[in-house]
């Protein structure tokens, strides 16, 4: 956001009078949100695989510890079906960052 506010395209939303309100919500946000919207989807993806890793050291018990034991005792059908729950919830996550870029970032258009 701090890069975003010194770019001259701010400066010019300034000088055309705009309020703060306006530069900051209409302008600034607008641009800074990109690189958020391009990293959800593996920030996502690495709390579904954390999830695993800590609920297995705390013994929480969670999706993740579930995916563990089943992984240790050979547990087919929980692992396949922790697998297809893993893969839908990263493929939704995947379509959600992409439909939050298009809407953010004008220059992205599906077609």
């Amino acid at each position: 956001m701090l890069e975003t506010i010194s770019s001259d395209f701010i400066q010019t939303a300034w000088s055309k009078g705009l309020t703060n309100r306006q530069v900051w919500f209409r302008h600034a946000l607008r641009n800074a949100i990109i690189p958020f919207t391009v990293f959800l989807a593996p920030t996502f993806l690495g709390l579904i695989g954390g999830s695993v890793i800590i609920e297995r050291v705390f013994t929480w018990p969670g999706v993740g510890l579930l995916t563990f034991d089943a992984l240790v005792s050979r547990d087919h059908p929980m692992i396949m079906a922790s697998v297809v729950i893993g893969s839908f919830l990263g493929l939704m996550s995947w379509i959600l960052s992409d439909i939050l870029l298009a809407l953010f970032d004008p220059r992205v258009r599906f077609s």
